[in-house]
């Protein structure tokens, strides 16, 4: 024949062959060519969704090996068609925008090669509820480091600085040690934080920039409890618009269920409330069972909370009294509170 099939060869691999004929006269000179053996085109791997905002998410996945490019596309997970993110990026992370605030989102990615493209690899997020102004956690008390609330890591904690001279404190509990990085940002005014030990008074950092420009706290922890005092630089205040803080940790981690012994605290608000009720979860950083149970005991609602705020969609329950109850993946009632739907 004039043809010869090889296997067992390398992807992605340059080989030489030759051909000689053999003839009743003998045998002739050999002829020389060469091919390479296409790469397979994988599916992409290891997706992750992070900066998860009420209205912005990040999706990122690893590199495949032999991608030209990769194609992103997201979509409401109610919806059936598929909004593009990108359709030949070369990076291996998109920023999704202008999501729905404590919606439900899935995305994709494939590999692009020069022998074709993968199938999808599919994932999903569920975008923040929008933050309310001030936050539960700017409370009442919180002027002094006795009265500091407890924040959760990872998460937007929203307050106000008013009037002229007020001060918020806040705390958070380190139980193995490592990195973390404290961020204040979205200033209506030049404010400045400082980071106090246990005690509530020694300084440990300050960050003091001009100005609305933001403020940043980075270093190694020990196991402990540390305080946050944010404040208005020579009187600076904002009655409107609230400022952010965010604890976030690095290789410092919480090795507990709770961050500290005390019980979680849960806050529902508006309460009452019509459409929505928003979930705040505070000493409990882990995925929760969120449920909801009538006033005669029926569970009209069950599903699961990554982050310390989430929303529930109450517009098709009846008017009356509902009890939410948030436990621990293991059954662990965390805490639980009453809300009102009108």
């Amino acid at each position: 024949t004039t043809s010869v099939s090889i296997s067992g060869l390398t992807a992605g691999t340059t080989y030489d062959w030759r051909v000689n004929a053999t003839c009743p006269a003998g045998t002739g000179s050999f002829a020389q060519s060469s091919f390479t053996t296409t790469s397979p085109c994988n599916a992409p791997g290891g997706l992750t969704s992070s900066a998860i905002t009420s209205s912005s998410a990040t999706v990122s996945w690893t590199a495949v090996s032999g991608a030209l490019n990769y194609t992103v596309e997201y979509k409401l997970n109610s919806a059936s068609t598929w909004t593009t993110a990108a359709s030949a990026t070369t990076a291996t992370s998109v920023s999704l925008t202008g999501l729905s605030a404590s919606t439900l989102y899935d995305w994709r990615v494939r590999t692009n090669c020069s022998s074709g493209s993968s199938a999808y690899t599919q994932a999903q997020f569920t975008t923040a509820a929008v933050a309310t102004c001030p936050g539960p956690l700017d409370v009442s008390t919180n002027g002094t480091a006795a009265g500091a609330a407890l924040i959760p890591f990872n998460t937007d904690v929203k307050g106000l600085i008013s009037p002229t001279g007020d001060v918020d404190y806040y705390r958070f509990v380190i139980t193995t040690g490592g990195t973390a990085t404290v961020t204040l940002t979205t200033l209506p005014a030049d404010y400045d934080i400082q980071l106090l030990s246990s005690n509530g008074t020694t300084q440990l950092a300050i960050s003091q920039n001009g100005g609305t420009t933001s403020e940043t706290i980075s270093r190694t922890y020990t196991a402990g409890t540390y305080y946050l005092r944010v404040y208005g630089w020579n009187g600076a205040n904002n009655a409107t618009t609230c400022y952010t803080l965010r604890v976030q940790l690095g290789t410092a981690t919480i090795n507990e269920p709770l961050l500290v012994t005390e019980k979680a605290r849960l806050v529902l608000f508006p309460n009452p409330a019509n459409d929505k009720v928003s979930v705040y979860v505070a000493g409990y950083d882990r995925t929760k069972n969120i449920e909801v149970f009538s006033i005669s005991g029926q569970r009209v609602f069950t599903g699961k909370q990554a982050d310390n705020t989430g929303t529930l969609n109450i517009s098709k329950l009846s008017k009356g009294m509902y009890l939410v109850k948030v436990s621990a993946e293991d059954g662990t009632v965390i805490a639980q509170e009453k809300f009102i739907k009108e």
